[in-house]
């Protein structure tokens, strides 16, 4: 989904080994031919899901040398997970907090319920609205603005700026409970998306995001201070209160 190198550029930068997704589209097979020709052994890393982190990332640990840190890592997914679903995880389905994900700039793409798009909120006890079976890998669904009006969303997830600043003075979204309460929130995307379009490490600190944003009573959360926390262990980086606001839009 980014930048597409040749070999001449992989081999300049004399790698010892490449580590690859196994996700359901890549032709395991074709990839490590690919990278065969150049005499480069490849692993592949389950990382679908946020729980698959913990256990990849101390496979990477022993494979790198790495352990302790690969064990910090591992441990803090796994206790935001455990935290996150000890707070909410048992929200009645029925009383569980509608959401919309939008993510194009009409607002018109989103994901079915069923996709690994939308696991955080899942995991944060999320009710997507939008109900169906994933038709590709990369998602990304159409839907019309009747539809959403039928789903009355309370909240929506923006991955568009532009959508979320433009939405709420669009008479044709009025309707729209989620718009009418004002309640449209940018998804915080800085080094990377904390929800997805990459799906990574920084889930972990997306759900606690968002079980804080969805139930803030079962999920009392220091937003500020996790997230410097937190771009401390994984990134290395010391955030400035400036840098914080930056972060979080």
């Amino acid at each position: 989904m980014g930048h597409q190198v040749n070999p001449e550029e992989i081999l300049a930068l004399k790698p010892d080994i490449v580590i690859a997704w196994a996700n359901s589209s890549n032709d395991v097979g074709r990839v490590e031919a690919r990278f065969a020709k150049l005499g480069l052994p490849v692993v592949f890393l389950n990382v679908d899901k946020l729980e698959d982190y913990p256990a990849a990332f101390k496979y990477l640990g022993e494979l790198l040398g790495r352990q302790e840190r690969a064990n910090e890592l591992a441990s803090y997914i796994s206790g935001a997970m455990s935290r996150v679903a000890a707070a909410v995880g048992s929200v009645p389905q029925d009383q569980r907090i509608k959401v919309y994900y939008a993510e194009s700039p009409d607002g018109l793409a989103t994901e079915c319920d069923t996709s690994f798009h939308v696991e955080p909120v899942i995991l944060a006890a999320g009710n997507i609205v939008h109900r169906c079976q994933q038709t590709t890998h990369m998602g990304m669904e159409k839907v019309s603005l009747e539809q959403i009006v039928g789903y009355q969303p309370a909240l929506i997830l923006s991955q568009d700026r532009a959508f979320a600043a433009s939405v709420a003075d669009n008479p044709n979204w009025r309707n729209v409970k989620a718009v009418k309460d004002g309640r449209i929130v940018v998804v915080p995307n800085k080094p990377f998306n904390w929800l997805d379009r990459p799906p990574s490490f920084m889930r972990a600190l997306g759900i606690q995001w968002l079980a804080n944003m969805f139930y803030p009573e079962r999920y009392p959360f220091d937003l500020r201070s996790e997230t410097k926390a937190f771009y401390k262990l994984f990134i290395g980086v010391e955030l400035s209160e400036p840098d914080v606001d930056a972060v979080l839009n």
